[in-house]
């Protein structure tokens, strides 16, 4: 049985304010970036949002319950309706897919062919066009920009084959 990540009752004590809840239900700190701010003062990681380390140098796989990622703990994600707000920074345009180090994934020097860039879009079970867990196997529904190598929109530009950072074999 699915439970949604938004409405699933557990009695966690609420890192942002110390309330028996889930911080995915944190009323008091209502916003992405209220609660990105409230993080920083904690020291805490936008991940796993534990203390020590910050989200690219964090270990723990935790993929967001709304968008799959890897960047972010579902309490920090931007697609969530009841949270959303201009002020945040997007994390999936913060980190890398490919190596999580940097901030643009065309640019990634981790995997550098077509091929083991596709292979791990597929073991990871992304979207090829907007890099998301949440929908790889449906049609992307994303508003997603044409590949700025060659227009196409079947790919994100990080995978296309004609990326000048890939070393061009296949």
């Amino acid at each position: 049985m699915f439970v949604s990540p938004i409405t699933a009752s557990t009695s966690e004590v609420c890192i942002f304010c110390s309330n028996h809840h889930s911080p995915v239900n944190c009323k008091t700190y209502r916003t992405v970036s209220v609660r990105q701010e409230r993080l920083n003062e904690l020291r805490r990681c936008y991940r796993c949002l534990k203390t020590g380390h910050v989200a690219p140098r964090c270990a723990a796989y935790v993929g967001c319950g709304i968008c799959g990622l890897n960047s972010h703990h579902t309490a920090l994600c931007c697609k969530n309706e009841l949270i959303r707000d201009v002020g945040a920074r997007r994390s999936k345009d913060e980190w890398c897919v490919f190596c999580g180090k940097h901030s643009n994934s065309s640019d990634c020097r981790k995997l550098r062919t077509h091929q083991t860039r596709m292979d791990h879009v597929s073991y990871l079970n992304m979207c090829r066009i907007c890099l998301n867990r949440c929908h790889p196997n449906q049609p992307c529904q994303a508003d997603a920009p044409s590949c700025k190598f060659c227009s196409a929109k079947t790919h994100h530009k990080s995978l296309c084959p004609r990326n000048p950072q890939l070393d061009g074999k296949c």
